[in-house]
């Protein structure tokens, strides 16, 4: 019963490993580069463990193994909801646009303010209003 549930946790990382081409040219890259190192090992024998050249091959296949290990474990990401985001900024972009028409054509349609009114006086005719006084050069 254990062999089977391990099987099945498997499948996913297999089908993924067979499907995303991202996995597999990290790992064929790892290969190649350890092909590398087992080459420059058998040729330098004993002064393989001074060759930085070796070292840095090394260093790059252990890059690239991991990288291929960290995106075949990864979950590939959710699409991102682009239509959502995309129909609510219209809705209020079209919101404010109403709005803006319906202020627009309020202002349009109420009558202009009245002028102001002129003071009458007891007897029914209109007072002078009085004048600004003149800041001229007495």
């Amino acid at each position: 019963m254990a062999k089977a549930k391990k099987t099945k946790a498997a499948v996913p990382y297999i089908q993924r490993l067979a499907e995303d081409e991202y996995v597999q040219r990290q790992l064929r890259e790892a290969v190649g580069r350890l092909r590398g190192v087992y080459g420059r090992v058998s040729r330098k024998r004993g002064r393989a463990v001074e060759d930085k050249k070796l070292y840095g091959e090394l260093r790059e296949a252990a890059t690239s193994l991991r990288r291929g290990a960290l995106a075949l474990r990864r979950r590939p990401p959710e699409p991102k909801r682009r239509g959502r985001k995309f129909l609510l900024g219209g809705l209020a972009a079209g919101g404010v646009a109403v709005i803006a028409r319906k202020r627009a054509r309020r202002k349009a349609e109420s009558p202009p303010s009245a002028p102001p009114e002129t003071p009458v006086s007891a007897d029914g005719g209109e007072q002078p209003t009085p004048a600004a006084p003149a800041h001229g050069g007495d």
